[in-house]
């Protein structure tokens, strides 16, 4: 073996290891065990739910099943190491409210199964806001994830988890990515301004993705050998929005024709919103002169036509409403009739414009 071959294997050698520091769940400084250690909070065995009375500069290690661990606002700080809260093999556990940052990651579930993770925020870790490694049917929704230095929420090898709600931005490297893990549903999250990619999905098949904003990152949406998935509804606003790598297969990029409110204030339901911050994106440039809120061309994301936005949302049209008021009668000398317009689109509001006649 010569040693420019060596030198690989030791760069990819070094790689390895330290993926797997990142993802090795380790305690920073002590750790406290809850539900049983009440000394930084109170147990209510009534609703079963353990709540935070105090900040805490330890890690957390959860280890029991179906209770509420409830921050009530108090913040988990770490020392850059370690993990914030740690779930291990186990299921029906909530935990809400809380603050958890610097670590090397935030929340971490790890074969845990059914659990929810609500209103939380994890923020300035080291490696990943919030985690979920062979760990599936987990919910989470409305947390923050943010300024974590490469993935603010990471799903390895899990399957069937809803990620509903969720802010994700300023992460160093990747907002939301789902590696390896199938038939996951992401609704309604922002993901946004981070330093490459806003949604990456490595090797992962038949997952759903339908009303999330993309926005300010490098790329917005990047598939790397990922099949079967349906993306539609969502609204992308990035330099580059997509990206292909490795294999490229075949993944659904809009719904049928559907009435209802799109995520632009359309009329219809069908693809995506395929916008650019220099006003060059393909719904800003595509023409929709039928007003039925789709471009009148199809949106080709790769040259095989493995990718194909069928539908993609175009902008919506001003609506104009006229409201006439007429004086009471009897009329009087000088009286007038007047008009008020309404015009309205997704980027001035509503702007009233009014015409007198006699």
């Amino acid at each position: 073996m010569n040693k420019v071959n060596l030198a690989s294997l030791f760069l990819f050698l070094l790689l390895i290891v330290g993926l797997c520091l990142a993802l090795m769940p380790t305690s920073a400084k002590a750790t406290h065990y809850i539900p049983g250690d009440e000394e930084i909070g109170t147990w209510d065995l009534t609703n079963t739910t353990y709540t935070l009375t105090q900040n805490v500069t330890e890690g957390i290690e959860i280890y029991a099943d179906n209770f509420t661990l409830d921050g009530d606002g108090y913040t988990v700080t770490g020392d850059g190491w370690g993990t914030g809260v740690y779930l291990d093999e186990r299921t029906d556990v909530t935990i809400k409210n809380l603050t958890v940052e610097n670590f090397n990651t935030g929340i971490d579930l790890w074969n845990s199964t059914g659990n929810k993770l609500v209103d939380n925020t994890a923020s300035n870790n080291s490696h990943t806001g919030i985690c979920l490694v062979v760990s599936s049917y987990n919910i989470l929704k409305g947390n923050t994830a943010s300024y974590n230095i490469v993935y603010g929420i990471y799903l390895a090898s899990s399957d069937n988890n809803t990620l509903q709600d969720n802010t994700v931005s300023e992460n160093w490297m990747y907002g939301i990515v789902l590696d390896s893990s199938t038939t996951n549903t992401l609704t309604g999250n922002t993901a946004s301004e981070s330093g490459v990619y806003g949604i990456y999905l490595d090797f992962s098949t038949t997952n759903k993705l339908i009303g999330n904003t993309v926005s300010k990152n490098s790329f917005g949406i990047s598939l790397e050998s990922s099949a079967g998935n349906t993306i539609y509804n969502n609204y992308f606003n990035n330099t580059s929005n997509f990206y292909f790598d490795g294999n490229i297969y075949f993944n659904t990029w809009n719904t049928t024709k559907e009435l209802g409110t799109n995520i632009v204030g359309g009329p219809n339901l069908g693809g995506n919103f395929w916008a650019k911050p220099d006003d060059t994106g393909f719904s800003q440039t595509t023409a929709d002169t039928d007003g039925d809120g789709f471009c009148d061309e199809e949106y080709k994301l790769d040259s095989e036509e493995n990718n194909v936005d069928n539908l993609p949302l175009a902008l919506p049209r001003p609506q104009v409403v006229n409201v006439t008021l007429n004086p009471p009668s009897p009329v009087k000398a000088g009286s007038a009739t007047f008009t008020i317009t309404f015009s309205q689109d997704m980027n001035t509001g509503i702007s009233p414009t009014v015409t007198f006649g006699r």
